[in-house]
């Protein structure tokens, strides 16, 4: 149901859906957490026996993993544009992963034997990093601010590497015996969710507030794969891993909460930018690199060194972290410029707004006291724009006026000041100019330029302009006079007919002593 508000415009009541929405999602939340908790005691008790368990966690396992995939194709169906996009290449990469874990569990659970490795299972499940990081960029709103977001990536990236590094990788790569094929899987599994959840962090700073909640689920998610993954490798690498044990949860809660995230993002489009200087995104790469310096901190302590490659890593990330700054400070001074813009600046049309053009005006005058030149104010109001804008709508009016500002772009000089003072007026400030009848050769200008219709979307729109004149002389006449005499002298001409301009009379000497 919808409302109109005070500006005319419409406003839609609340429905009942939202609270709907609130409601089922507390049940799903509840629901999860009941399975959650069922599944702990059941890998904790180990009711089953060894044959028995390894076919409760190969296929609890692919069972959350496709709660996770159906999750994100039900918020893909309700998404539109990128956000669509994004999470249908997450249930992707949900359904890779499960066809893995059904792969894994033919051999396992069907065949009763170990599943060879690498296999045909691992690349369903190293096909789930692509596929998820490829939804969570399309994900990503902001549009501003590339660079830094790459630093930023990186960042966060060297800083998990370093921490993976520390207490997997390097562990790892220090065993030895694997074959290269073996050595490739194995650390592809830790570096894809190094991948993952720098790239959920990257997310979490770039959605709309709303939707940081449904993040920081995937997030999270991503981080109970990662763990799962990582003591994988581990125990992969030393022989002693079975299916069906507590070092599942890892797996087994992260598909839950990516799933949940994917329930709790809300239908629609993707929102707008994403403020990057807020106090959650400044500080968000700063999280995992205090983690990364803490994770060396205390292996030089307790080793007396980190070995060649965390510290080059480690310098590689402070490296980047100067860099950041560089840029950091480079987009705040671009911001101010933009804001020093906007201040001065119609943001519909692009031309100078009434404070521009009052400053540009008193300067011209105070100017004109010493050099005797002249200059002319030049008032500009729309005829027929109200009948364009009530038939075609707000949309189509700004168009017009956009096209408006176009037109009369072509109609001043280079030197002159061009100004939307609000609603459909423009002033034009000539300065400077030889004779008056140059500020009538303008104003003729513009009154023929605005006679051919506009064209909005194939809705033909005819306005016309009528224009007031003021000339400034010397000593004659404030900036905020000649304003008041060209809107006078605009009047006259819409009283004359319309489509027309008409020149005030000029002041005399003393006029400005009233008007300053």
């Amino acid at each position: 149901m919808a409302a109109v508000a005070k500006d005319g415009s419409m406003r839609h009541a609340p429905t009942a859906e939202p609270v709907a929405g609130t409601i089922a999602g507390q049940r799903a939340f509840v629901a999860a957490g009941v399975v959650v908790a069922a599944y702990l005691v059941v890998v904790t008790v180990q009711p089953f026996g060894e044959r028995g368990m390894t076919a409760f966690g190969d296929l609890s396992l692919a069972a959350a993993s496709s709660f996770a995939a159906v999750a994100s194709f039900v918020i893909r169906a309700r998404t539109l544009g990128a956000a669509r996009r994004g999470w249908m290449l997450i249930g992707a990469g949900m359904v890779s992963w499960t066809l893995g874990q059904l792969a894994w569990s033919y051999y396992e659970v069907a065949l009763r034997v170990e599943s060879p490795f690498p296999s045909v299972a691992d690349l369903g499940y190293l096909l789930t990093v692509p596929l998820v990081l490829g939804g969570m960029a399309a994900l990503i709103t902001a549009r501003r601010g590339a660079l830094r977001t790459l630093l930023d990536g990186m960042i966060i990236s060297g800083s998990l590497l370093v921490v993976s590094w520390a207490f997997v990788l390097g562990p790892i790569i220090d065993t030895g015996g694997n074959t290269p094929l073996e050595w490739v899987v194995v650390l592809a599994y830790p570096i894809g969710d190094v991948a993952m959840a720098s790239m959920a962090l990257i997310l979490l700073g770039h959605v709309h507030p709303r939707e940081r909640g449904a993040v920081a689920l995937m997030g999270f998610g991503a981080l109970g794969l990662a763990v799962g993954d990582s003591f994988f490798a581990y125990l992969v690498n030393i022989d002693a891993y079975t299916a069906g044990g507590l070092l599942d949860l890892g797996w087994f809660g992260g598909f839950i909460l990516i799933g949940l995230g994917a329930l709790r993002a809300r239908a629609g489009e993707s929102r707008g930018d994403t403020d990057l200087n807020a106090p959650l995104w400044v500080a968000l790469p700063y999280v995992p690199l205090a983690i990364a310096v803490s994770t060396s901190i205390t292996l030089t302590l307790t080793h007396g060194w980190i070995g060649p490659f965390l510290y080059l890593l480690g310098v590689a990330v402070l490296l980047l972290v100067v860099v950041r700054q560089l840029v950091s400070v480079r987009d705040n001074l671009v911001l101010t410029r933009q804001l020093q813009h906007l201040a001065f600046h119609d943001p519909l049309t692009g031309l100078a707004n009434r404070a521009l053009f009052r400053d540009h005006s008193e300067l011209a005058v105070a100017r004109q006291n010493r050099t005797d030149e002249i200059l002319a104010v030049i008032y500009v109001d729309l005829d027929g724009f109200k009948q364009v804008n009530d038939r075609l709508g707000h949309a189509a009016g700004d168009r017009l006026l956009i096209a408006v500002a176009n037109r009369l772009r072509e109609c001043v000089r280079t030197c002159d000041t061009l100004a939307r003072l609000g609603g459909d007026e423009f002033a034009v400030l000539a300065d400077p100019i030889s004779k008056p009848g140059d500020a009538e050769h303008i104003a003729q200008r513009i009154v023929e330029a605005l006679r051919p219709p506009f064209d909005l979307d194939g809705h033909p729109a005819v306005i016309g302009g009528s224009v007031g004149i003021a000339i400034g002389r010397p000593g004659r006449a404030s900036a905020d006079e000649l304003l008041r005499l060209a809107d006078h002298a605009m009047y006259e001409a819409k009283v004359d007919g319309k489509g027309r301009y008409t020149v005030a009379p000029e002041p005399l000497a003393d006029a400005a002593i009233g008007g300053r």
